[in-house]
């Protein structure tokens, strides 16, 4: 089971920026638009859209050899609470969300980084939760218990023109290794369309 965190409004103090820039789409890639938020990013044709609005859109990563689940992928736009708000507000909002929601979340990076080329924060922490799991007998539950897990998050916010941008990568801990490369590529591949 995964715990995922809506849109804050926060802000950030620019630092210098550490992602790369915008990777060219490959060919076992789509590029989604949003025209309403004008912004594109080149997601793997092996994700599937699980719900897609301009505010919202989550894809679902498909699982590989021993990680039976690839978590999911979060696209979050809008305006901020606040007309005036900043980076830096929006990052300790969401922050401070996270731990009143559970006191063992464990940030593991917290620095400045660029969205497109614009001054953005990328956040990584691990969660510890606990998921109900239920064995099936014959096509029906047979057994439910409570499993520990750790969710691990990768997340990278961003204001541009009175528009936040919160994407977030959402999986289990233990697994999140092996979906990175992909999660980065979608990151790096993110564009302002104006």
């Amino acid at each position: 089971m995964l715990l995922v965190c809506g849109l804050v409004a926060v802000a950030v103090r620019a630092e210098t920026p550490t992602t790369k820039p915008a990777a060219k789409p490959s060919a076992a890639a789509v590029v989604v638009d949003n025209p309403t938020y004008h912004y594109r990013i080149s997601l793997p044709k092996t994700w599937t859209a699980k719900q897609k609005s301009p505010k919202t859109s989550v894809y679902e990563l498909p699982g590989v050899p021993g990680a039976s689940s690839g978590g999911v992928f979060i696209m979050l736009a809008g305006k901020p609470n606040k007309d005036t708000a900043k980076l830096e507000d929006i990052v300790n909002g969401k922050k401070e969300v996270l731990t009143q929601r559970n006191a063992k979340t464990k940030f593991v990076t917290d620095e400045a980084t660029t969205l497109g080329g614009e001054p953005a924060w990328r956040l990584v922490y691990d969660v510890p939760t606990t998921a109900k799991e239920t064995q099936t007998i014959n096509g029906k539950p047979a057994e439910s218990k409570d499993v520990q897990m750790a969710q691990h998050s990768v997340e990278i916010m961003c204001i541009k023109d009175g528009t936040v941008v919160d994407l977030m990568y959402v999986g289990v801990a233990e697994n999140a290794a092996k979906f990175q490369p992909a999660v980065d590529a979608a990151f790096a591949s993110f564009e302002w369309a104006k």
